[in-house]
């Protein structure tokens, strides 16, 4: 129910609250039942918004609102219309509400507020001589229009605010104070209009969405009953709250009239702007109006950059400033994971939410389920066919699904020139490093043989390599790991494996081309990268190809090959995940070194910012490291640098060789596991790290080659 709220009966809670002032279409209450206790403030349908009761010797307060932070929650605290501090006014009641719990109500009090012709006269109770009332008008703006301070005369009377003539035309809302040595006793909020002598009636602007730099074309209409004689102000803003431009004339009219404005936004340098009209009568503000702008601004990777995650809601309504603060202190960059309206209104470079189904490693729910009952009833039956992936990697109707996806999200996320597209998280074949010889579905098989015929050129060939009898092509089925490991012959074993990597591969290439179908200079990113493994299909000579930007792990000895296989990638090193020490800053330096040089990433924001938003351990040495990195210029300087290899050494990156390594000891293990099953393979890697850290130690330079590379 989000209809406006009303008071049910009068009670200090609900006392000097400016319910006006609240979001209302933007919050709502759960539709309970009100079990024995008072209810004191109701939706305009009669739902329980706020109830009290006394129990035993305490006091309870129940409130039917989803809440964030003890007030109201609010899908977007953008979108409320309201254009000044509105939560100011749900911390009130939230706050009343703590004081009669605790039953702590003060006997001095503000009983009433009442705005009458030019002034306001606020009505105290139990008041003492020399309490100080004081307080301040804003306007629906929440700009500060007047101040007031008075000291109580007597206890019970009503203090007159006067001289309230130059008020703004439109909303206000008054809130009074009554202190007494320095503290706080009571506050009273209320809210009351003036008249306008003239009113803004409408903005439009010719686009509502404008590439930064081209002119903003705006026609505001305005109306008045008498003939006005006064001054229209025309202002546009970034959302740094800078003023871009002013343009003004004069005006007179009478009944409506529109005025043309075009103003020029070539010092605009945020997503967000405003055009801000004002109507002067003489000295005085007869109203002023809002309209919001896009500005599309050009796609920019040219230094070290600072990515930070955050995976939740959009913040507590009146904490963005302070967290943003301390972003900016950390001196993040961009912004990922976050809400689309919050990506809108915040002042940040911005990485697309764009995940596609079907593709991470499956961790929870009917995909984790699917998987792991096709794993227990494959080991119980040792019947291959059931080995099927259930979103396959060869299936049109799947690969149309994700290009639906893609067509759905991108474009809400291409205005804002991302600096990547976030459609990869940890993604695999199977789940991570977990061995499961996928996909014997009939559509992989079919794909499968018309692959090997490419392969080999006759059917005898393919029967003489495997040790197989075929007649058709058509009954071409390789073997699973028991079949192999038995006959001892991996042939047929090793093609699937190649095909599936194969197949992974051209995944990544169709979601490369439906992305740029949409966005031509998209960068696809790929997220939580895996070690290269028999079953996971991770194949990085050919994966690499078709990803724009990489937040890899530092596992395998990938982070020394990416460049080699695709020379234009952005890598980001990770960061946050709770490190803090030395070894934030010797990762940082790390990560550069091995030719990161997109920047970093943070994992996440909780890990950087504690609850009340001052800096964790963590979060404060990552500050300190990221300073070194992009304010001092450290990551740009050592990006523009270019290992040399001046010995032309080159260390095979043998996909073969993984398959070979895997299936002499390999093991498909029962339950939910990640990594590596088999020894050899293991020390295949470990031999393999060896190589490199050698090389490293020698001051050597090397590059990594693949089959495709000889």
């Amino acid at each position: 129910d989000t209809t406006p709220w009303q008071c049910a009966q009068d009670h200090y809670i609900t006392k000097g609250i400016a319910l006006s002032a609240f979001p209302f279409g933007s919050i709502g209450v759960l539709p309970f039942v009100n079990n024995g206790g008072q209810v004191i403030l109701k939706t305009a349908k009669g739902h329980p918004v706020v109830a009290v009761k006394n129990y035993g010797k305490g006091r309870v307060v129940s409130m039917a609102y989803e809440e964030n932070g003890f007030i109201p929650q609010l899908k977007d605290p953008w979108a409320t219309d309201l254009h000044n501090e509105y939560w100011e006014y749900m911390w009130s009641m939230v706050s009343r509400a703590v004081v009669w719990a605790a039953n702590r109500v003060p006997e001095s009090s503000i009983s009433a507020v009442v705005f009458t012709n030019s002034s306001i006269a606020v009505s105290l109770q139990h008041a003492m001589a020399g309490d100080v009332l004081m307080g301040e008008i804003e306007d629906e703006f929440g700009s500060i229009e007047k101040k007031f301070s008075t000291t109580v005369l007597n206890t019970d009377s009503a203090v007159t605010i006067s001289q309230l003539n130059s008020l703004h035309g439109g909303g206000h809302i008054a809130t009074a104070y009554l202190t007494r040595a320095g503290k706080i006793a009571d506050w009273y909020s209320f809210q009351f209009t003036t008249s306008h002598p003239a009113s803004i009636v409408s903005i439009n602007t010719r686009e509502d969405e404008i590439p930064a730099g081209q002119p903003v074309q705006t026609v505001v209409k305005v109306q008045a009953d008498t003939m006005f004689h006064g001054k229209l102000l025309a202002n546009l803003y970034d959302n740094y709250n800078r003023l871009v431009q002013q343009k003004s004339m004069n005006v007179q009219f009478r009944d409506s009239s529109s005025y043309a404005f075009d103003l020029d936004s070539k010092n605009i340098i945020s997503h967000l702007g405003r055009v801000e009209f004002v109507l002067m009568d003489n000295n005085r503000q007869a109203d002023r109006k809002i309209k919001e702008i896009f500005f599309l601004q050009p796609r920019k990777w040219d230094d070290y950059d600072v990515t930070l995650y955050h995976f939740g809601p959009n913040p507590v309504p009146g904490t963005w400033a302070a967290i943003d603060s301390q972003l900016q202190n950390m001196q993040v960059t961009t912004l990922a994971a976050y809400t689309l309206e919050q990506s809108r209104h915040a002042n940040y470079k911005v990485q697309a939410q764009t995940c596609i189904s079907g593709m991470e490693s499956p961790d929870n729910g009917p995909d984790l389920a699917y998987y792991d009952s096709i794993k227990k009833k494959y080991l119980e039956t040792g019947d291959k066919k059931i080995l099927v992936r259930k979103y396959g990697l060869n299936d049109s109707s799947f690969l149309h699904s994700v290009k639906a996806e893609l067509n759905r999200m991108v474009p809400e996320w291409r205005k804002f020139s991302p600096s990547a597209y976030y459609i990869y998280e940890e993604p695999s074949v199977t789940r991570y490093d977990d061995a499961l010889d996928l996909d014997f579905s009939e559509t992989a098989l079919a794909a499968f043989r018309k692959w090997l015929q490419e392969k080999y050129p006759s059917l005898n060939l393919l029967n003489n390599q495997w040790g197989m009898a075929f007649k058709k092509w058509d009954e071409v089925i390789p073997d699973d790991t028991k079949e192999a490991q038995k006959r001892g012959n991996y042939s047929s074993w090793a093609d699937h494996r190649s095909f599936m990597e194969k197949s992974w591969a051209d995944q990544f290439q169709y979601v490369q081309n439906a992305l740029h179908e949409i966005d031509p200079e998209g960068l696809v990113q790929l997220s939580g990268t895996q070690a290269s493994g028999a079953h996971n299909g991770y194949d990085y000579s050919q994966i690499d190809k078709y990803v724009g930007q990489m937040n890899p792990y530092d596992i395998g000895n990938q982070l020394e090959y990416h460049h080699d296989f695709n020379p234009a990638l952005k890598i980001s090193g990770q960061a946050g995940y709770g490190a803090s020490g030395k070894n934030v800053l010797y990762d940082f330096y790390q990560h550069i070194f091995v030719n990161e040089t997109g920047g970093a990433y943070i994992f996440w924001q909780q890990s950087a910012i504690n609850p009340d938003l001052t800096f964790c351990k963590s979060g404060q040495d990552m500050k300190t490291g990221f300073s070194e990195m992009l304010e001092k210029g450290i990551g740009r300087l050592v990006a523009n640098y270019t290992p040399e290899n001046e010995n032309s050494i080159a260390i095979h990156y043998s996909y073969p060789g993984i398959h070979a390594a895997w299936i002499v000891d390999g093991k498909i293990k029962t339950g939910q596991t990640y990594g590596n099953t088999s020894e050899t393979l293991e020390q295949f890697r470990r031999n393999l790290d060896g190589w490199v850290k050698i090389l490293q130690d020698a001051g050597l330079g090397f590059d990594f080659t693949s089959y495709t590379g000889i």
